[in-house]
């Protein structure tokens, strides 16, 4: 196999895959236009034992993005979680899907993120945001993962949850609830946990240890009259953040919500109004609960006003944008990188086409190209050299420094974090040299700005804080 990159040939040890191998997905979409994404495995990574788990997760993200948005599993037993096996929030050998988040650590041996978890529910009661008792079983052969696209029966609720990305800190979720006839499960209910995040135990029976502090700050009908936008931050605490000199990190939330009333017959949606809920402190109410909370319990749910029968069909979506700044910069974000009509599927096309035009970046022939197992290897570690480093800077330029100030890059660049440097010194970054040269240069630049804030080069670190994971300074 001969591989050009650009005007340069090189040989190189693809960075493969980071954990063991599981089993090709049973059927995928054939609805989007694909080309050498067809031949990525986005879970593979997902199983082994120990830290021989590559610790990925199949959930959809732009290159380089900070929304990623995946399932988090679980094994489903009251409040126990492995943790171990959760570090990127997935793990294959599960049998439930706790929730559906938008950050997740890419490839590290420790876990953390896995905030604002998305799940839909047949009830709304103290029960079933107890423990994260909302979990529903899944099976693999009703699981969809494609670069820019996740799609899951979650069999419990009989809802069909689908997710893409729009941007480097956006993303767009779409959840069917189908009816459950003869059987009546009860109306659909969207929740939205503010407090979902990852558990610092190895075996971890503590739900709320990521939440340090988190706060509903809006929940307000949009001006159609019809959708919600919800507003929230969280003070989140995990293996990594919780080096921070403060003890943690914020990420905030904004998102706009919808429900539509679904014609069986013709497919064509109606909108309509939703009723708000909320919870705090393993406690559910009809009423927003409005202040910051310590409790570790925090969350809003959604349904539609008049309750739907078990033979009609309720679809949600949810336009969602992340920020490490602000509230505001959550909704600028959203503002700048998702249009209010955006159509889902062409949201996913757009995010595949991205991963297309990454996949352009190596072109190979040969024998090699037509034998199916190297290709398919092949493509899924180029696919995994573009998901980490994890873009900071948002829309409007500003990134939070290490120095907890904000600050600006300059235009046409972007400031990265994430930077396991001991792992990609010799394997990943001259690799972007070559087949990413700006991405190679912002991950330089990225280095000597943290420089900059402490005096000191980068040693492992994750979002505005330096972990000192490992030994010694590679950056040098």
């Amino acid at each position: 196999m001969v591989f050009s990159y650009k005007s340069a040939a090189i040989g190189f040890v693809v960075l493969l895959f980071l954990g063991s191998t599981v089993s090709a997905m049973s059927f995928h979409s054939t609805a989007w236009s694909r080309n050498r994404t067809e031949y990525v495995e986005t879970r593979v990574g997902s199983g082994g034992a120990g830290w021989g788990i590559g610790m990925l997760n199949p959930g959809s993200q732009v290159p380089f993005g900070a929304m990623r948005l995946g399932p988090d599993t679980s094994v489903g037993t009251g409040p126990y979680q492995l943790s171990f096996d959760q570090f990127s929030g997935y793990y294959y050998f599960n049998d439930f899907i706790e929730c559906l988040s938008h950050t997740h650590v890419v490839g590290a041996g420790e876990g953390d993120f896995q905030n604002f978890g998305v799940m839909v529910t047949r009830t709304f009661n103290d029960n079933i945001i107890q423990n994260r008792n909302y979990r529903s079983h899944y099976s693999h052969q009703q699981e969809v993962a494609l670069p820019g696209y996740y799609a899951v029966n979650l069999l419990t609720p009989n809802v069909f949850a689908e997710l893409t990305t729009t941007g480097t800190h956006t993303g767009l979720h779409r959840y069917t609830a189908r009816p459950t006839y003869p059987e009546d499960l009860g109306q659909s209910y969207l929740l939205i946990d503010v407090c979902h995040g990852f558990g610092l135990a190895i075996f971890d029976t503590d739900t709320k240890s990521a939440c340090i502090r988190a706060q509903v700050v809006n929940v307000s009908l949009s001006n159609d009259g019809l959708s919600y936008e919800l507003d929230a931050w969280i003070f989140n605490k995990g293996s990594f953040s919780q080096s921070s000199n403060r003890g943690g990190i914020y990420i905030y939330y904004h998102a706009v919500i919808s429900a539509f009333a679904v014609d069986e017959s013709t497919g064509g949606l109606s909108p309509i109004p939703l009723t708000v809920y909320s919870w705090e402190n393993d406690t559910a109410s009809g009423a927003w609960y409005r202040n910051a909370t310590t409790s570790g319990s925090l969350g809003v749910g959604f349904a539609p006003q008049t309750p739907r029968t078990n033979i009609e069909t309720t679809q949600y979506t949810i336009r969602a944008g992340i920020s490490f700044i602000s509230n505001a910069n959550a909704r600028l974000n959203l503002q700048a990188q998702q249009t209010k009509d955006i159509a889902f599927d062409n949201a996913v096309q757009s995010a595949i086409n991205e991963w297309e035009d990454h996949h352009q970046s190596i072109r190979y022939s040969g024998g090699a190209a037509n034998n199916d197992i190297r290709v398919r290897s092949f493509e899924t570690a180029l696919y995994n050299v573009a998901r980490p480093p994890t873009t900071y800077s948002e829309a409007n330029g500003e990134y939070l420094g290490e120095d907890w100030n904000v600050h600006n890059v300059e235009a046409g660049t972007r400031y990265v974090s994430d930077l396991t440097i001991w792992d990609i010194y010799r394997s990943q970054a001259p690799l972007l040299a070559f087949i990413k040269p700006t991405i190679a240069r912002d991950l330089i630049n990225s280095m000597l700005e943290m420089y900059k804030e402490t005096g000191a080069l980068p040693v492992w670190v994750f979002a505005n804080v330096e972990t000192y994971c490992m030994v010694g300074v590679v950056s040098r």
